[in-house]
């Protein structure tokens, strides 16, 4: 006979201390993949199974769990036939058709069954009488694998992975790269393969590697068997189980300590990256092509677009500027001003996006890996304005690009009918402070990095226009940043 589903989500068990150092004090629930926390993950999963009624219950503690056991009793006085399933939170489902199979066969169970007898992370009962006895068992003991080593295994199993293991943890985040625009990945449990039809933009990553100076290679992950046909080009890299530092970032994990040790690990790329002295002409030619001529552009490709309607609503009503034209006549205020200050006349060999996605940072071993280069074809493509990657660094630090992109934010109405930007943080102000104070240690002048930094908001708004909620979000960023500036003093 087909019983309705009862679907307990466990997420009294918090993270090992070395997963919670790179995930912060969050429970697995919390964690965001992909800009959704496992938990909706979850949810949407299990809406899309509309083969039977799924009744979702989410535990929390303890207590918790003496509650619905009363419940689930008193409930079953009105005889309705229900199978229990018990998901313990560090689960994550990485093949939806498998999970579909599994909660199929399920509804049709007369005894107890578990997915692995020996380390048992999903438990199914037939009854609210076997259900309540192990909700009793699982309040007084933790160990519950000793429940289930005589209990049968329901197939198929291999439908999640279990991410209590660092090992597993590790791998399953090692592999959650975006890919972004015409690129696509695949990858196995040693490799990552990059694929696009973008095929000069593949041959530029692939070789610049190789025109590194051998000091700065280090720096990248390797990229090799470069292939080329028709439609695509592709480059296979080593996977290293390392997480990126924007999923540390936003669960806010760093303390001052591991901070420090990151930064000294980034500037040390900084300040020994390949540099060249060149004219004040081609100095000011990069530097306004980089932050001028680049968010002009984007601008415009912006106004090109269907729904700019919308955007320039949204500016109108809910800013103190009519337009996005408005809002670079401000921004040019301040491009003007950092373009007349003194200069080195010099260019650097950058990576071009050493924002947090794309570094990879072990805090025990402070390992540092930069990913997804801008890259080259020749020697001359190297370089670059040697502001550009510590504005990238400064985008992902006092910017929150990181949480925007991650959905972790909130736009709300203020008392003057306006709009304000709201970041779902804890308060990183100390560690902001520490990266400020290593820039002007090294001797580059803040003001620069910020306004260039605007220039990436900016230039990013046609980019993100799948999410018209972020290129709102940018907006008003940019907004604050230049209020920001006025207040420090400019």
């Amino acid at each position: 006979m087909e019983k309705k589903i009862c679907f307990v989500y466990d997420d009294i068990e918090k993270p090992s201390r070395i997963i919670s150092g790179i995930i912060g004090k969050k429970r697995y629930s919390e964690i965001i993949y992909k800009k959704v926390k496992f938990i909706e993950r979850l949810k949407q999963t299990l809406e899309k199974f509309y083969n039977t009624q799924i009744r979702f219950e989410y535990l929390k503690n303890k207590i918790e769990i003496e509650n619905l056991r009363e419940n689930l009793l008193f409930e079953d006085k009105e005889g309705s036939e229900k199978i229990y399933i018990h998901f313990l939170s560090s689960n994550v489902i990485v093949n939806e058709e498998k999970f579909f199979i599994f909660l199929e066969k399920c509804k049709y169970i007369n005894q107890i069954m578990v997915d692995n007898k020996y380390n048992s992370s999903i438990m199914v009962f037939p009854n609210i009488q076997s259900y309540s006895e192990y909700l009793t068992k699982r309040t007084l003991d933790n160990n519950k694998n000793q429940f289930f080593l005589d209990k049968e295994e329901i197939l198929p199993n291999n439908f999640k992975i279990n991410l209590s293991e660092l090992r597993d943890f590790l791998l399953f985040f090692s592999g959650s790269f975006e890919a972004r625009y015409f690129n696509s990945l695949s990858s196995d449990k040693y490799t990552i393969t990059k694929s696009s039809v973008d095929k000069i933009k593949m041959k530029k990553e692939h070789d610049f590697y190789y025109m590194l100076p051998h000091h700065m290679q280090k720096w990248m992950v390797m990229p090799y068997d470069y292939k080329e046909n028709k439609e695509r080009a592709s480059y296979t890299m080593e996977r290293l189980n390392i997480p990126d530092i924007a999923l540390q970032w936003i669960h806010n994990s760093f303390n001052e300590e591991s901070f420090e040790n990151y930064l000294n690990k980034i500037f040390e790329f900084i300040i020994t990256r390949e540099r060249r002295n060149i004219s004040k002409e081609k100095f000011n030619k990069i530097f306004n092509e980089l932050y001028y001529k680049k968010v002009e552009e984007r601008i415009r490709k912006l106004k090109e677009m269907e729904i700019y309607g919308e955007i320039d609503l949204f500016i109108k009503f809910s800013t103190d500027y009519n337009s996005i034209d408005e809002i670079f006549v401000e921004y040019k205020k301040y491009y003007n001003e950092i373009f007349n200050k003194k200069f080195k006349y010099i260019e650097v060999i950058g990576h071009g996006d050493p924002c947090f996605s794309n570094t990879l940072y072990d805090k025990s071993s402070e390992m540092l890996k930069l990913i997804d280069p801008k890259g080259a074809l020749s020697e001359d493509e190297m370089y670059t304005n040697e502001y550009y990657d510590l504005a990238k660094l400064s985008h992902s630090i006092l910017g929150n690009y990181d949480f925007m992109n991650n959905g972790l934010f909130t736009i709300e109405l203020n008392n003057d009918l306006k709009m304000d930007l709201k970041i779902e943080s804890a308060n990183l102000k100390s560690l902001q402070d520490m990266f400020i104070k290593k820039v002007k240690e090294y001797g580059y002048d803040m003001e620069v990095i910020r306004v260039c930094e605007i220039s990436l908001f900016l230039s990013m708004l046609p980019l993100h226009i799948d999410i018209p909620s972020k290129v709102f979000a940018f907006i008003l960023n940019a907004i604050n940043m230049m209020k920001e500036l006025d207040k420090d003093g400019k």
